[in-house]
């Protein structure tokens, strides 16, 4: 047997590695959060066009990710602009995502009721689910703001025909198909509203 004391570590051994293990901990946290830090003084030092600048060049290359993330961030800032809303909006619409869609709808034309493509697009929303009634208001807004609108004339009259109302649908349709009688959509909804 070996009567001689245990070799014990000197306390400064421990000190050291504590002081590494901290380094190493803080060094890591600073290299996940360096870049965030980075981005922020970025968009911070952006004015609020150029954030809805770089969100509209985004959605238009397809990340609409990236682009919805750049509207929230021009919606921090100015909660009540249109066009921030209206581009949600479009990009909840194209997902599906109708009751978000809508909302954002609500929310541009709350903010500048004159808008009429975020009009237009509130009844294209309204009608998906199915809500006409309400679709055919928003298209006949629309109409009134602008007579000669295309995309609201097409609209309200497929939106009258799922109500029923079949002559002014015919007659709207009919105005849609003179106006663009390639659109082979105009050709079917009317064939149908006559068929009726």
């Amino acid at each position: 047997m070996n009567d001689a004391p245990p070799e014990r570590v000197p306390t400064r051994s421990y000190l050291i590695l504590a002081a590494v293990f901290v380094a190493v901990v803080i060094g890591a946290f600073w290299i996940k959060t360096r870049p965030t830090a980075v981005t922020s003084s970025f968009t911070r030092s952006e004015s609020t066009e150029a954030l809805l600048a770089r969100g509209i060049r985004e959605h238009n290359a397809g990340s609409h990710d990236k682009a919805m993330e750049l509207y929230h961030q021009v919606l921090q800032r100015d909660p009540a602009n249109p066009q921030a809303h209206y581009n949600l909006g479009q990009i909840f619409n194209a997902r599906g995502q109708h009751v978000q869609a809508q909302w954002e709808y609500e929310a541009a034309l709350k903010a500048d009721p004159k808008f009429l493509d975020a009009r237009l697009n509130f009844g294209v929303v309204l009608y998906r689910q199915r809500q006409f009634a309400p679709a055919a208001e928003a298209f006949r807004k629309v109409l009134e703001a602008s007579p000669d609108h295309g995309g609201a004339r097409f609209n309200l009259g497929i939106t009258l025909l799922e109500l029923g109302q079949l002559d002014e649908a015919a007659r709207l349709l009919t105005a849609a198909l003179r106006e663009d009688p390639k659109r082979p959509d105009n050709h079917y909804y009317l064939g149908v509203t006559l068929e009726r």
